[in-house]
């Protein structure tokens, strides 16, 4: 991989700076739209709201075709990952065009004094094909910051080297002399930026599913009220009311992780005397709160029953999350589902098994298990994808560790902590 030149760095500047603009441009299409429709404007401003509409649709289009043809000559492997957001999965390319197609069919129905700009499901369905759009050139901003960000690599450490080389000697002294200082100071930038890096994730993606059940909800509900005055039966109308109360459930669901998850990062952990037989009771009550049940699923409870000091509501709640998982992802195929829940006790730490014959976790995910927003059955449940990551910084907040093993027939997770 060569190093960028000034020249490099202008070409690269400028695309993402033309990509960051296609998502700007999308949101400023939908503003101006809804602006035009306003009729309480005056017609010169509504002849300035229009011509600044057409340029920014060409605009759009133009830097679409500018985009596609500089992706088509990258590196291939960073050519086929970009292309294949705007051909592949992502449909980047379908849905500027439709979303472009649509904004003109506007522009043309307000030049011809069509009789329907003022239905709100054409620009509830804008609004909708713009919000798609977004999340595809989000994706497609941060592929092309990435491979500016490879390019530029090279280019970087050849530069970080020789500056290291300068000062290794005087490193090397100033390491000998304050190595404590140097490593705890190293220790807490890594750990700030850890923190910083999951911060943004947590942001971004957080406010795009807390968006989406509320978004799906005011569409169910547009259609309703668009059908109103029509012969709707019963049962359409329990469907989209069904479809409301599911978002619903989903949202209050996603806050109570997100509540969670703060609390174990603001919560002081205590100890308290407990036993195992305690911490299944309160996970049976944890489970019975978030109206978690088992139905035909045989759960095989092996508890002992020796006294310690522990955390027990964080240890409670992850045992909880890892039986409403195994619960949640059975496997329907198979003549009985059962789930073992295993235990053994040393001097200082007790370890916790759950095992179950369920659907298990492919290998290819198995590295990301405890991330957040992870979903590895997403057409089984529709989970938060905070559950398992809660696992984790539950145990971890009370000194232990929990591990995932395959197991032979589906999945095994072990937690770990210390007692007194």
């Amino acid at each position: 991989m060569q190093s960028l030149n000034l020249e490099d760095q202008k070409i690269y500047s400028t695309i993402i700076n033309i990509s960051g603009a296609q998502r700007m441009l999308s949101q400023r299409i939908l503003k101006l739209i809804y602006e035009a429709e306003d009729q309480k404007i005056s017609v010169n401003k509504h002849n300035k709201i229009m011509a600044e509409l057409k340029s920014s649709i060409n605009r759009m289009k133009n830097a679409h075709n500018e985009l596609i043809e500089f992706a088509k000559n990258m590196d291939v492997d960073d050519s086929r990952g970009v292309l294949s957001l705007y051909f592949g999965e992502r449909k980047v390319d379908k849905k500027t065009k439709h979303f472009l197609a649509k904004a003109e069919s506007f522009v043309t129905a307000h030049k011809d004094d069509q009789l329907y700009l003022n239905d709100d499901s054409h620009l509830n369905y804008l609004a909708y094909l713009s919000d798609e759009l977004l999340v595809g050139l989000d994706d497609v901003v941060q592929a092309f910051e990435r491979h500016a960000k490879q390019e530029n690599e090279a280019y970087l450490q050849t530069e970080n080297f020789l500056l290291l080389l300068s000062f290794l000697i005087l490193l090397l002294e100033v390491l000998f002399i304050f190595r404590p200082m140097v490593n705890q100071v190293a220790k807490g930038v890594d750990d700030f930026e850890k923190k910083n890096k999951e911060l943004l994730e947590f942001t971004y993606r957080i406010s795009h599913d807390l968006k989406s059940p509320i978004s799906s909800s005011i569409g169910v509900i547009g259609i309703m009220k668009d059908e109103m005055d029509s012969d709707w039966d019963k049962e359409e109308i329990t469907h989209c009311t069904g479809l409301i109360e599911s978002n619903m459930i989903r949202l209050k669901k996603l806050i109570e992780d997100i509540l969670n998850v703060t609390k174990v990062s603001n919560t002081e952990v205590k100890k308290e005397l407990t036993s195992l037989d305690d911490i299944k009771a309160n996970c049976e009550t944890l489970m019975s709160a978030q109206d978690v049940k088992g139905g035909d699923i045989d759960i095989m409870w092996n508890l002992g029953e020796q006294k310690f000091f522990a955390e027990k509501f964080y240890i409670a709640q992850s045992l909880e999350n890892l039986l409403s998982n195994a619960i949640k992802y059975s496997d329907l195929s198979k003549n009985k589902s059962w789930i073992k829940v295993s235990s053994k006790v040393n001097k200082s730490i007790c370890t916790i098994s759950v095992e179950d014959n369920g659907l298990g976790i492919s290998e290819k995910h198995q590295k990301d298990i405890f991330k957040m927003f992870n979903r590895f059955h997403p057409k089984v449940s529709e989970g938060s994808g905070l559950g398992l990551y809660l696992v984790k910084k539950n145990i971890e907040a009370v000194g232990g560790q929990v591990q995932y093993s395959p197991a032979k027939d589906g999945s095994n997770f072990e937690i770990s902590f210390p007692i007194k």
